[in-house]
């Protein structure tokens, strides 16, 4: 009997996940409710701690947005302060981050949201090796940008190169994540496997008008890599001694940079930031941000709305946290925030800000 509960359960599972996955937009329980907008205006005025307080208190009463919400920002995204949750006791951070569901760890809040909408089951399952496709999928057609990052990502390490084209040629690839997949069409151009409609397919016309256009190794290393640029120095000692700030010595590529950092696609949402806390040097400030931060899908990802359903990304860049919550990501660099100063002293001054 109990092998055959199991197995009804898990048919039930499979089916229930490809329900979810190929739902249509469904509008999120609760999310126009006045007082969840209210929570949310706390929070995109950087007041973690209240707004993590009534989160959660309106989570424990079935509040379906503010699950989803509280679930993304606590768990899989970096929106929120470790340290401020960090620095709870460990039956406060539990009562913000987990549902008291019985047993002894709770129940994070994205998985008690899963079952209740297709948008929470998309982000928990994203993670996922065997649902990783369907999920992505879902959060492409629904343009929640930060998580796709994750997903493509998955897609790449994991290999599962066909459906990272199948996207492409959807359409479905946002702009800021186009270059990269056009990196690994050529690749596998090069190597002689195959993409899907051939080399001179649709797919492939399309992405080769992304191309690398930048010709200088210096440039191409520093826009897809953020590794310092070969070309300036003798990597054989496997040390970059003086970067970033040795970039203002070489003045041809920091203007390149600079230029590079007014024009691509990619440096778009960095170069937003930067005309709002250093708008004097704006593009200095771009290139700076770049050389800080090495991984830059990482960083590009999350100048993103944590869920785009609820917040959107404009009204989350034109937040106060935005700025707070970049020089946060920023902080997990391993470079000395002094040594920006000859590139940009604006940034420098922003990151060493408290």
């Amino acid at each position: 009997m109990k092998i055959v509960n199991l197995f009804f359960l898990l048919v039930f599972t499979v089916l229930s996940s490809n329900v979810w996955a190929s739902e249509d937009r469904l509008p999120i329980a609760d999310a126009d409710d006045p007082n969840f907008q209210q929570v949310l205006e706390v929070w995109l005025n950087g007041n973690d701690s209240a707004a993590l307080n009534e989160l959660a208190k309106m989570a424990n009463e079935d509040h379906l947005a503010a699950q989803i919400f509280l679930g993304q920002i606590v768990g899989r995204a970096s929106h929120t302060s470790r340290d401020l949750l960090d620095g709870l006791g460990r039956d406060d951070r539990r009562a913000i981050t987990r549902k008291n569901d019985g047993s002894r760890r709770g129940k994070s809040w994205l998985w008690v949201a899963e079952d209740r909408h297709p948008l929470a089951w998309a982000l928990v399952n994203v993670q996922q090796p065997e649902t990783l496709v369907q999920a992505l999928s879902y959060l492409l057609d629904h343009d929640e940008k930060f998580p796709q990052w994750r997903g493509i990502n998955s897609l790449i390490n994991w290999q599962e190169m066909d459906s990272l084209f199948r996207f492409a040629a959807e359409g479905k690839i946002d702009e800021i994540y186009r270059p990269w997949v056009a990196m690994y069409i050529r690749g596998k151009l090069l190597l002689g496997k195959p993409v899907p409609g051939g080399p001179n397919g649709a797919l492939v016309q399309e992405y080769a008008k992304i191309g690398d256009v930048y010709t200088s190794p210096a440039e191409h290393e520093f826009l897809f890599w953020g590794r310092p640029p070969k070309i300036l120095f003798d990597l054989s000692k496997g040390v970059y001694p003086g970067y970033p700030e040795s970039l203002v010595d070489n003045a041809s590529l920091f203007n390149r940079l600079q230029g590079i950092s007014l024009s691509d696609v990619r440096m778009k949402p960095l170069l937003g930031l930067c005309k709002r806390i250093c708008p004097k040097s704006a593009a200095a400030c771009t290139v700076a941000l770049k050389a800080h931060q090495h991984s830059f899908g990482r960083t590009l990802s999350r100048t993103h709305s944590p869920v785009e359903a609820l917040v959107s990304t404009s009204k989350y860049r034109a937040s106060v946290r935005f700025p707070a919550d970049i020089r946060r990501v920023l902080s997990d660099s391993k470079q000395d925030p002094e040594a920006l100063r000859p590139v940009d002293a604006c940034f420098a001054d922003f990151l060493l800000a408290k």
